[in-house]
């Protein structure tokens, strides 16, 4: 059908007017790529599609075939606009009113090709093949290697084309004119395909009047783009029509367009409909009725979910409980408790799912209650999850006297181990003493999980408790269980002497009669954050029961401690890499000792001098005493090990306590056995100046976070001592801090050099 000229009104894609008039035609501008992402796009195929500072980037992908992006939404009649550079073999193109099977595509292509090869040309895929093709002069209009502007103008069945202004296409053809799609991007099979796109706009042409008068004579395809279209005018009477009656269509996708240009009525009555939809299909037309329901947006919507809840129908019960959980309707907590305790128990489900986002701590009391009462443990799981969630952020002590109160008054075990587990979670030191006693329970079970909930405790209060059931457990599991948190616990006290946590690993290891007892133990120890747990752990790599159980303990304490014990866990790590039977455990032990090995070398020697500010000069510039004379300064002090207690390599001057803008000089001496050229690597916040000797190697001002290798630079050493000193600059706020590290020129370990300690 071709456009009738008549007065345009545009509406941008970002800010619809949703206007219940209906104008006789329309026009809305789409800008089809935002710059930052793939959405409102699919993929097709392996090639790559990717987006680099604010382009979108095609090339080849591992199957060196076919690839297709095409826009979700099908577009008739349009004006297209859009920028293209071609790298290496850019040979792509422009499809419009295509479809897709896979990476085979039906439609129309405006050929993007290296000169010579009919650019802005018109070619049908899996068809006729050529169409219309570029006259030989007008070669010369493509700009190759450049950005090019390309504009593809389609309505009804005739296409026009240019190439950077110069029109290359005018022809009409009625199959074309028949045609429905997307707008889609190719890219060409070969190697090393590359194109650049940008700007890519659309301005989407509308005959509303028409349309709506021909719709019930349109085939599927046509009603499907055209619903798509309308759908900013869904409160148009003759529009809320079409939308509404569609839904009845014996075309699904027809059905599905309906219910996704449902979203924008605002009339409430749409909520039933929708709902209704949802709770009698499947699949795609469930999911699109669904997200409809839960994206509705209108002054009442919220009113007639609630309302609707009192339905017989069940299915559309939960429909409308799933949409109060999506909305995040709090109004609805009070129908949402009654209907947690409803006969049927997919709505109980549901409503208690829904509680996990609605529920507030001032119903607290009501959620427990409706713990004990649960009739399934997917009802327990989910009040389990909104319980602890709703305690972990709050500090009331009450709250843990309602959940001993509650343990105390529910009858059944699964009630009871929920309400431990939650325990476990709160980790109140008021409970302690009813989960202690729960150690002593009758109920194997009960004392497994009460045992699981204490191993995660933020102090070891439990230990001694936790140890007693080791020697006294007659049951496998429950001794198994202690000896594990009792090892997790051991490790928690950060304050306790070594040699009192040797001992008390030595105890329990003791205690250890066979090898599930001693798998227990080091599967406790995988959580360990000292190298007294990790020495234990490793002396059970050679033995072949034990030996993987030792292995992932080993990776898993390395994790914690590599920062400060890098040499003792590359070398373990090492020998895991060599030797393990697991390539998983190879897998993950190499990629520990990656981040060690890019760590590795960074200066833990250092003096600092005391903080330098000046007023209104550079300090970049400025010399303080430091800089004039380093031997002479008189106030270096040493730098406390470790002062950043998560990363051993740096070198943490926050502590100064100062918010000035101001200067700290650090010092350190190296020792080499030769004359020559090293690799300094540093990284500081904010700015950095740096010495070797007499001579300034680096000078950065920038603000920035510390980061290990952010400046890399060569220098000198001489045979013996030399001294390396840094200027660290605060700009002011945030960290303050840096660090530094000497490596071979190809980026390797330096053997020949030493650092004055």
């Amino acid at each position: 059908m071709k456009l009738k000229r008549l007065s345009i009104i545009a509406i941008i894609l970002t800010g619809f007017v949703f206007s219940s008039q209906l104008p006789e035609n329309s026009t809305r501008e789409i800008n089809l790529f935002n710059g930052v992402n793939l959405d409102g796009w699919t993929i097709h195929g392996t090639e790559k599609w990717v987006v680099e500072s604010g382009e979108l980037v095609c090339e080849s992908g591992p199957d060196h075939e076919y690839g297709y992006l095409s826009t979700k939404k099908m577009y008739k009649d349009f004006d297209l606009s859009l920028l293209f550079k071609q790298e290496s073999d850019g040979n792509s193109g422009v499809f419009f009113r295509s479809t897709f099977e896979g990476t085979k595509v039906s439609g129309w292509q405006v050929e993007v090709a290296p000169k010579g090869h009919d650019t802005g040309g018109i070619y049908e895929s899996y068809g006729r093949g050529w169409l219309e093709k570029i006259p030989d002069q007008k070669e010369m209009v493509l700009a190759q290697g450049s950005w090019n502007k390309l504009r593809v103008k389609v309505i009804g069945d005739h296409v026009q084309t240019w190439l950077n202004g110069i029109k290359m296409v005018n022809m009409f053809d009625k199959k074309i004119g028949k045609g429905v799609g997307s707008i889609s991007l190719q890219i060409h099979s070969g190697d090393n395909v590359r194109v650049r796109w940008r700007d890519i706009h659309l301005t989407e042409f509308i005959d509303i009047f028409a349309s709506v008068k021909e719709f019930p004579k349109m085939v599927p395809n046509e009603k499907i783009q055209l619903l798509s279209s309308l759908a900013q005018y869904a409160n148009n009477p003759k529009v809320d029509k079409i939308i509404k009656s569609s839904l009845k269509s014996k075309h699904g996708n027809v059905r599905i367009a309906a219910l996704s240009a449902a979203k924008n009525i605002v009339d409430p009555k749409i909520v039933k409909i929708l709902a209704e939809h949802a709770a009698n299909s499947e699949g795609k037309e469930k999911e699109t009725a669904q997200n409809s329901l839960y994206k509705l947006n209108g002054a009442k919507i919220n009113s007639s979910i609630l309302s609707g809840l009192s339905n017989r129908n069940n299915d559309i019960k939960v429909e409308l409980i799933r949409a109060i959980k999506k909305r995040q309707i709090n109004d609805a907590i009070k129908p949402i408790l009654r209907l947690a305790s409803h006969k049927n128990e997919n709505v109980r489900v549901e409503a208690v799912k829904a509680l996990t986002v609605i529920a507030s701590r001032p119903y607290i009391k009501e959620c427990i209650q409706l713990l004990i009462d649960s009739q399934n443990d997917e009802e327990r799981n989910e009040l389990e999850k909104t319980i602890t969630g709703l305690l972990v952020s709050s500090s009331y002590k009450a709250d843990g006297n309602l959940l001993v109160n509650a343990l105390n008054k529910a009858k059944t075990n699964e009630a009871k181990l929920s309400l431990i587990r939650i325990l476990g979670e709160f980790k109140d030191s008021d409970t302690l003493p009813t989960l202690t006693a729960l150690l002593k329970d009758l109920s194997s079970e009960i004392q497994q999980t009460t045992i699981i909930a204490l191993s995660d405790w933020p102090n070891d209060q439990p230990l001694s408790p936790i140890m007693k059931i080791i020697g006294s457990a007659k049951d496998s599991n429950q001794k198994a269980l202690a000896i594990e948190a009792s090892i997790k616990l051991i490790g928690v006290n950060k304050s306790r002497n070594i040699e009192a946590s040797l001992r008390l690993y030595d105890t329990v290891l003791s205690s250890c009669n066979n090898d599930d007892e001693t798998k227990a133990l080091l599967k406790g120890l995988e959580s360990g954050q000292s190298i007294e747990a990790f020495k234990m752990a490793q002396q059970f790599l050679k033995d072949g029961s034990l030996g993987l159980n030792a292995e992932s303990a080993c990776i898993s304490i390395a994790k914690n401690i590599q920062s400060f014990y890098p040499e003792e866990c590359s070398l373990v790590l090492n020998n895991i890499i060599q030797k393990s039977s697991s390539s998983n455990h190879q897998r993950i032990a190499q990629s520990v000792l990656n981040k060690i090995q890019r760590l590795e070398d960074y200066i833990t020697e250092w003096m600092m001098s005391e903080p330098f500010a000046t007023d209104g000069q550079s300090l970049y510039s400025t010399q303080f005493d430091p800089e004039k004379d380093w031997d002479a300064y008189p106030l270096w002090r040493k730098v406390p090990a470790f002062s950043d207690k998560n990363n051993y390599w740096h070198v943490d001057l926050a502590g100064l306590k100062t918010s000035l803008v101001a200067v700290v000089y650090l010092k350190t001496k190296v020792w080499s056995n030769i004359d020559q050229t090293v690799r300094l690597e540093m990284g500081s916040n904010d700015g950095i100046k740096a010495w070797m000797n007499d001579d300034l190697v680096h000078l950065h001002s920038v603000g920035r976070g510390v980061s290990p290798g952010d400046d890399v630079v060569e220098a000198q050493l001489s045979q013996g001592w030399n001294t390396l000193l840094l200027k660290i600059i605060n700009e002011g706020g945030g960290g303050w801090g840096a660090c530094a590290r000497l490596r071979a020129q190809n980026g390797g370990h330096l053997s020949n050099i030493k650092f004055e300690r």
